[in-house]
């Protein structure tokens, strides 16, 4: 009798096993994988075109490619169900409940290389440049050893480098043009900080900077990057101990609005706000015996601990 059966729970890597069809599955017109979490459907794939005449296979979903962007969470119950067309009628294999596998905690601390100034985005979509000209402030004093100093990039020039009339940053572009252009010292491009501009603003001041500010913003561009999963705590130990910072990048779910004054961050609940963000993960603590990881907002310093906030290492697992 035909049935599904889930045969490997890496969180990045989900197997699923087809068994014991009654025709190879080049007879099918499609086969659809539909993956649910707490009854709500996360995403599907469908398959048209099948070779061979097997009657039993496995299909893996893998995330290899594009760490960073899981569908899946550590320690968290998902079911699939597969829909089987035949001459344009389908019947349904499954659902079957399965749970991913949890994973390590980090060990040990990581005191953060320095405390930048806590930015503040205001209503405009720059968290993604203000996360990477912290990058700079963090990798220049750590680089320096400057002993708890360092200069300020800008924000804005960053913001206004793709050109772009959104109102906001894709991620990894924002990342490729700091390896192309950097961003300069702030005074050269500015005289308030932190300097939070509207997009308009800054592709003006992105456009209009004097040569001496290209060249310096040029020597400060990233030499490269290296896309790492959240739940993969070592790697972003090693990150944030080599580099001083990572850089995070999460759909918002409501409560991250109202972090308390302690700043630990509490499991996501409420739903989510269907924005993205991204912050500066720059150390590592321990709270109540948990691991949290230590970072920094550009919501100004009223929201979270100053501007800060304390992330446990296995945020969104279970939820």
């Amino acid at each position: 009798m035909a049935d599904i059966s889930v045969v490997d729970t890496n969180h990045t890597r989900v197997t699923v096993r087809v068994e014991d069809l009654q025709a190879g599955r080049d007879q099918y017109d499609k086969f659809v994988y539909r993956f649910n979490q707490n009854g709500k459907q996360i995403m599907s794939f469908t398959y048209d075109w099948q070779s061979g005449s097997f009657t039993s296979w496995n299909f893996e979903f893998s995330n290899d490619a594009y760490l960073g962007n899981n569908n899946f969470a550590p320690a968290t119950t998902y079911s699939i169900a597969v829909d089987c067309y035949y001459n344009g009628v389908p019947y349904t294999l499954g659902p079957k409940t399965f749970i991913t596998d949890s994973i390590p905690p980090p060990s040990g601390t990581i005191a953060p290389s320095v405390y930048t100034t806590t930015k503040n985005q205001g209503s405009y979509g720059n968290c993604v440049a203000m996360s990477l000209s912290t990058a700079m402030e963090i990798f220049k004093a750590k680089k320096m050893g400057a002993g708890g100093s360092y200069e300020n990039y800008s924000v804005s020039y960053i913001f206004g480098s793709d050109g772009k009339s959104y109102d906001f940053m894709l991620n990894e572009d924002a990342v490729l043009l700091c390896e192309s252009y950097g961003s300069p010292r702030w005074e050269l491009v500015t005289t308030a900080f932190p300097d939070s501009k509207s997009k308009s603003a800054s592709r003006t001041l992105f456009n209009n900077a004097c040569q001496l500010a290209k060249n310096n913003a040029v020597k400060q561009a990233f030499t490269g990057h290296q896309n790492i999963d959240f739940y993969d705590c070592a790697s972003v130990s090693a990150a944030i101990r080599n580099y001083g910072y990572f850089m995070f990048n999460f759909r918002v779910p409501n409560n991250f609005y109202s972090v308390p004054g302690s700043g630990v961050v509490p499991q996501p609940s409420g739903g989510y706000a269907g924005v993205n963000h991204s912050i500066a993960l720059i150390g590592l603590t321990t709270i109540n015996g948990k691991a949290h990881w230590i970072a920094q907002n550009g919501w100004g310093v009223s929201w979270g601990k100053n501007g800060l906030c304390y992330i446990p290492y296995d945020w969104g697992c279970g939820v």
